[in-house]
């Protein structure tokens, strides 16, 4: 879940649905919407079972794909493309095999995709933009590494 985009854009009027796995990361969520005043329906869910209420203008999804199976996050691509109204956007995030799983989070990215991977899976909608990208990461007491990815943003047909 990416709080702080959730966040900007309940400030600008959206009607705004957020899910996390992590109860913690929703709770978070939800204490800042309400000490702003902001409304967001917030709540637990894994990707793999949410079942999409309406149809969505716009999808945002970033540095999650990669921590299920590839048939599962291709499962879940497919829905949320299946949930977005014509004319709606994706904003999508995958790390890739490009740069290798990090030894402090072996067994974490079970599916990381192959490079263009995302970008095949959206060959039936206009492509606005897509990205290459890789950076170096740490988590608080870990070793530094690197990650790989690709990023797009597409409007459906």
């Amino acid at each position: 879940m990416q709080r702080k985009r959730a966040l900007y854009l309940a400030s600008k009027g959206f009607n705004t649905t957020a899910i996390d796995i992590s109860q913690s990361g929703i709770d978070k969520l939800i204490a800042v919407a309400e000490e702003n005043k902001l409304k967001i329906d917030a709540f637990v869910c894994d990707l793999r079972s949410y079942n999409y209420p309406v149809f969505f203008d716009l999808i945002i999804s970033s540095g999650v794909l990669h921590l299920v199976s590839r048939d599962e996050w291709k499962r879940a691509l497919n829905q949320m493309k299946s949930a977005t109204n014509i004319n709606g956007y994706h904003s999508i995030g995958i790390f890739t095999k490009t740069e290798p799983e990090p030894e402090d989070q072996r067994g974490l990215m079970v599916g990381l995709a192959e490079e263009g991977e995302l970008f095949d899976c959206y060959q039936d909608w206009e492509i606005l933009d897509k990205k290459t990208f890789a950076f170096e990461h740490q988590h608080p007491d870990g070793p530094k590494h690197r990650h790989s990815g690709n990023r797009i943003l597409a409007r459906k047909r």
